[in-house]
């Protein structure tokens, strides 16, 4: 890959090929806006192409590769600096990649997943954005895979995009499809609690917005956390993590419940068909806080404890 400073041009970057070309490059930019340029078009390199849409552009993959990209920088500098992002020492890592100014990424990924990842969560998986080819059709689609790095982490996201039969958007959604199915032949499906649907919870303490996802998820007592998940047909069990016996809390399936759920024990969600469907906690009134790590998903029943002789 190349990359190419041009005296003229429009202003803005595009990727052709094995080259990267910035245009106007005299001209005055913050340092966000030379990281998403530099960003966006590697993503249009680097990621299939997700389209054809209408608006604002014809692939995603420039977003998505923007926002992806960001978000592990952003994870790269927690490590450098020996705290999680968004620590003050993250984001003086950040700032120091500069001579000048500062770089505002904590605010660009809030930014981003609020209008990406939060539309696909409000709208929901089974929306009819995910057949449209406008421009919240393209932020939807940003959003679910977002969604996908945030609950499953990297391996699933590649493992999404390379099962996707073709470039239209619903492709995609058939490759998440695909690599669930795949994943769940290997055993139980962690899914991170930062993905969880924040538009549809109730917390008393919002989420810190973390590099590659939300974290510290707390729930307190009468709060109540959402997360889409997909199942497959057949029997299904769910368990929380962490395994904290003495917090009860209540889980409902499709706002159907509530079924009573310890930390680290798992609890049937009965049988089930393929879809799409929707897991809630609820910290009933008494509770102490509890801060949730994972929902770890089994396709098979959970295992009945043995008979006291």
């Amino acid at each position: 890959m190349r990359l190419w400073l041009c005296e003229v041009g429009p202003t803005g970057a595009e990727q052709y090929e094995d080259d990267i070309f910035i245009y106007d490059a005299n001209r005055e930019r913050t340092p966000l806006e030379w990281m998403r340029e530099v960003a966006h078009e590697w993503g249009h390199y680097s990621l299939p192409p997700m389209g054809r849409f209408t608006a604002p552009e014809p692939y995603a993959s420039g977003l998505l590769g923007e926002a992806l990209y960001l978000q592990l920088l952003a994870q790269e500098a927690g490590l450098v600096a020996g705290e999680r992002w968004p620590s003050e020492a993250a984001i003086a890592a950040v700032n120091g990649l500069w001579g000048t100014g500062e770089v505002q990424l904590a605010d660009y990924l809030a930014g981003t997943r609020q209008a990406t990842m939060d539309l696909w969560l409000r709208e929901g998986p089974n929306s009819e954005m995910a057949a449209g080819l406008g421009e919240e059709s393209f932020r939807y689609l940003v959003g679910a895979m977002l969604w996908v790095e945030a609950a499953h982490g990297h391996g699933m996201l590649r493992s999404t995009l390379l099962k996707a039969p073709g470039e239209s958007p619903a492709d995609f959604y058939y490759g998440y499809r695909e690599a669930i199915r795949e994943a769940a032949e290997g055993g139980p499906i962690t899914m991170d609690a930062g993905a969880l649907n924040l538009p549809a919870s109730e917390l008393s303490q919002p989420p810190v917005e973390g590099a590659l996802r939300r974290e510290q998820v707390t729930l307190a007592a009468g709060d109540r956390a959402s997360w889409p998940v997909y199942l497959l047909d057949g029997p299904a069990s769910v368990r929380v993590e962490p395994g904290l016996r003495e917090v009860e809390l209540e889980l409902y399936v499709d706002d159907v419940g509530p079924l009573p759920i310890s930390g680290g024990e798992a609890v049937s969600l009965g049988v089930r068909q393929q879809g799409w469907h929707s897991i809630t906690l609820v910290a009933p009134q008494g509770c102490q806080p509890i801060e949730l790590r994972s929902l770890v998903i089994d396709t098979g029943e959970p295992a009945q404890p043995a008979p006291q002789l």
